[in-house]
């Protein structure tokens, strides 16, 4: 049994390890191209650039992810490779660093702890993010309009949440605004919570987290300079709604 367990936990380290270092070798190929990409999304529609900018940041963990795949089940595999043996041994391809070395063991535990801390954070982030948003709804009220109210003097909107997100506006701002341009502002903000944008952008933060900083930054800019043009539409439609008389 406890070998069973050490083959499996062995195993499991190898794959954990690959998904890693194809992941992180991903990541940097594709970021050194992404200029290119960039200057292409940018010249499409926003929806399209947003939706090819998020897929793009994701390609890294996902085609590591396939590549594993094809590997380890013969099932999927077989179009892409010749069966055959090993010697007496015919089974799935699978990934394996010697672990009897001690620099294989500092290698395989570096990678599989960089992982696990990797997934930690996205978790956290997940529950901190839940809870952020337990808290203001406490600390607002609800509207008629599918949007809720904090009692604050300051103007502002914004929407929060990544799994079910939400909008919320300032007394203050709903105070100093006209119906029309309210309107505007709700439209912009509820555009974001439909497309769950919020969601998009940590999706795109963590793809592309082994990419160099400066392009890292940059993808995720241009993701949300694509998503706010996408939601100012969105309200400039309305704003044509009330000039054409439909308001």
């Amino acid at each position: 049994l406890l070998l069973t367990m050490s083959n499996t936990l062995t195993t499991a380290a190898n794959y954990l390890f690959g998904w890693t270092v194809l992941t992180i070798t991903l990541s940097w190929l594709l970021a050194g191209l992404y200029p290119v990409v960039s200057r292409i999304l940018a010249k499409g529609k926003p929806e399209s650039a947003a939706f090819y900018t998020l897929l793009y940041g994701l390609l890294a963990p996902t085609s590591a992810t396939t590549a594993l795949s094809l590997l380890s089940l013969p099932a999927l595999a077989f179009p892409f490779i010749a069966d055959h043996c090993h010697g007496f041994t015919c089974s799935p391809h699978a990934l394996h660093i010697a672990t009897n070395t001690a620099f294989g063991i500092i290698i395989v535990t570096l990678a599989v702890t960089l992982l696990l801390c990797i997934l930690a954070f996205m978790l956290i982030q997940l529950f901190s993010s839940s809870r952020r948003l337990q808290l203001l709804s406490r600390l607002s009220e609800t509207s008629a309009h599918n949007y809720r109210i904090v009692d604050e003097s300051a103007h502002i909107a914004w929407c929060t949440g990544l799994l079910r997100p939400q909008v919320f506006v300032s007394r203050g701002l709903i105070d100093s605004l006209t119906n029309r341009q309210l309107e505007m502002v709700l439209a912009h903000e509820l555009t974001h919570a439909i497309r769950k944008d919020n969601l998009r952008k940590w999706l795109a933060h963590w793809g592309t987290f082994a990419w160099p900083p400066l392009l890292k930054a940059k993808i995720r800019r241009d993701l949300s300079h694509h998503q706010e043009r996408i939601c100012d539409l969105a309200a400039a439609r309305i704003n044509k709604n009330y000039a054409s008389g439909n308001g």
